[in-house]
C-alpha cells in the first residue's frame, strides 16, 4: 500500500461538541479546546432537550437561552465560560431525540468532527442516552468518543499512546492520515495493528503473510514525516475485537483510531455488523476516534 502524506493536517474547521452537562460529558472539554487551538477551529456546543413541538413535527426549535429552564441556562453559561478562549457557539435544540436534533445541526453546518463522551468500560454513552449509536452510525464525519474514566489524560487534553487499527484496504488511508496528525499534534507514540485470521497448521504461508503485512504497515506512515517516536507495527491473529482490546491494554493506549466504512442504511447486514463492532469496541478502557472511509 502506498504511503500517506500528512504534510497537510486534516481540516477541522468546525467541531460539534455534545453535552448533557454531566461530569462525564464534560470530560471531553479539554480535548475539544486543545483540538480547536491546534486547528484554529470553532466549537459548536450542543445540548438537545425534549421536543416542545407537536409529535408530527420534524422541525427543531432552537430556543434562546432566556427561554429554557434554569438548569439548562446554568449549564450553558458554565460551558460558555469553559470555551471562552476558543471560537465557539452555544446551541440549544428542542427535538424528538438527540439524533434528530443533532442531525439538523449537522446538516446546516459543514462539520469535520463530532465529540461525545462515554463512561467507563461498559461504554455507556452518558452524553447521548438512547441516541448515541445513531450519531456513530449516521454521522458522515469523524466521531471522537472520549472515555471519561480513562486515567491521567483528561486534565490536559492530550493523547500519549495512539493505536491505529487497519485492514490495509485503500480506504484506510483516510483514517491513518488522522492518526498521524494526532501523533504529531500530541507528540504521541504510534502503534499500528493488523489482525489476521488464525494461521494454517503448517504456518509457512502465514509467516510470508506476516512479513508482507509488516512491510505494508510501515509503508502506511512512510510519508508521515519525522514522527516524535519510531512507529511500532504489530500483527495479531484471531478476533479483531479481542485482539484490538488486548493490544490497547498491553500498550496503555489512550486512543484507538479506526476507519468505519460501509452503507449507512439501517436495514443492511453491513449496518448490523458495524453496530456489533461498535458495541464491542466501546468496552475499551480508552477513547476512540472513528473515521468514515
Amino acid at each position: 500500500m502506498e504511503g500517506v502524506s500528512t504534510s497537510t493536517p486534516p481540516t477541522l474547521k468546525n467541531i460539534l461538541f455534545l453535552t448533557d452537562f454531566s461530569d462525564s460529558s464534560e470530560a471531553g472539554i479539554p480535548f475539544a479546546i486543545a483540538i480547536a487551538h491546534r486547528h484554529d477551529s470553532k466549537v459548536y456546543v450542543l445540548h438537545v432537550v425534549s421536543s416542545v413541538t407537536p409529535e408530527d413535527s420534524t422541525v427543531p426549535v432552537v430556543a434562546p437561552i432566556e427561554e429554557v429552564e434554569e438548569g439548562t441556562f446554568r449549564g450553558m453559561r458554565r460551558l460558555r465560560d469553559r470555551f471562552a478562549d476558543v471560537a465557539h457557539e452555544m446551541l440549544i435544540v428542542r427535538d424528538k431525540s438527540v439524533w434528530s436534533g443533532a442531525k439538523k445541526v449537522l446538516e446546516n453546518t459543514a462539520f469535520h468532527l463530532v465529540i461525545l463522551c462515554t463512561q467507563g468500560r461498559t461504554g455507556k454513552l452518558k452524553t447521548l442516552p438512547g441516541s448515541a449509536h445513531e450519531i456513530l452510525q449516521r454521522a458522515r464525519v469523524s466521531v471522537l468518543i472520549i472515555n471519561s474514566l480513562a486515567k491521567g489524560r483528561h486534565d490536559v487534553g492530550r493523547f500519549h499512546h495512539v493505536l491505529f487499527t487497519t485492514d490495509l484496504s485503500p480506504e484506510s488511508k483516510a483514517a491513518v492520515r488522522q492518526a498521524v496528525s494526532i501523533v504529531h499534534a500530541n507528540e504521541s507514540r504510534l502503534l499500528l495493528l493488523h489482525v489476521m485470521p488464525d494461521p494454517n497448521p503448517n504456518g509457512s504461508a502465514a509467516q510470508d503473510s506476516v512479513a508482507n503485512v509488516m512491510h505494508q504497515l510501515y509503508e502506511l506512515v512512510s510519508r508521515g514525516g519525522n514522527l516524535p517516536y519510531p512507529p511500532r507495527t504489530m500483527v495479531r491473529y484471531g478476533s479483531p475485537r479481542e485482539r484490538i482490546l488486548e493490544v490497547a491494554r498491553e500498550h496503555n493506549a489512550d486512543l484507538i483510531v479506526l476507519g468505519i466504512r460501509g452503507p449507512r442504511d439501517r436495514e443492511t447486514s453491513a449496518y448490523r455488523r458495524q453496530s456489533t463492532v461498535l458495541n464491542l469496541l466501546l468496552d475499551a478502557a480508552c477513547s476512540i476516534l472513528m473515521v468514515p472511509t
